[in-house]
């Protein structure tokens, strides 16, 4: 997917990176494909002590992070009407908790160094929220509201 393909393209161009997965053997396969420039982490990012795992690995193996990226999401593809509570739990989990833990537990390290950048990624319909994509739509959207009010606080009139 796209973090996958942006994995690549950033190892390429000679970033270290820190990949982090729930799957071992699709993140093995994807740290394989970035010829050395990448540390797997075995992960469930939705869960807070697993992030913070991750930011406390990284720091350990490359002394610093620059850029945070939260990719994960998931969608459900039924109308919203036709979602059960297990639906719209996961869905919140993995879009909304994974980001808002990241942001949270990165952005200390970043105001240590005053540097230091948060990339969210959001499903393609977030703007418009298609019928059979409201719920992961909503979800990406509220991970966006989030990350432009972090901003907002920490540096008035930035839009990064």
């Amino acid at each position: 997917g796209i973090g996958a393909a942006l994995a690549e393209l950033l190892a390429k161009q000679g970033m270290s990176l820190v990949l982090v997965a729930r799957r071992k053997d699709a993140l093995e396969s994807i740290a394989a494909r970035c010829a050395g420039r990448a540390h797997a982490i075995v992960a469930d990012v939705a869960q807070r002590a697993e992030v913070r795992r991750v930011v406390d690995g990284a720091i350990a193996r490359f002394g610093r992070i620059d850029v945070w990226i939260n990719n994960v999401g998931q969608g459900i593809s039924r109308l919203p009407s036709q979602l059960t509570d297990e639906d719209v739990d996961e869905v919140m989990r993995l879009n909304v908790k994974s980001a808002l833990y990241g942001m949270q537990e990165v952005l200390p390290h970043f105001k240590s160094r005053d540097a230091g950048h948060v990339i969210n990624f959001r499903a393609r319909c977030a703007p418009s929220s298609p019928a059979t994509c409201g719920r992961a739509a909503r979800c990406r959207g509220t991970r966006a509201s989030a990350a432009s009010s972090l901003t907002k606080r920490r540096r008035p009139g930035s839009r990064r």
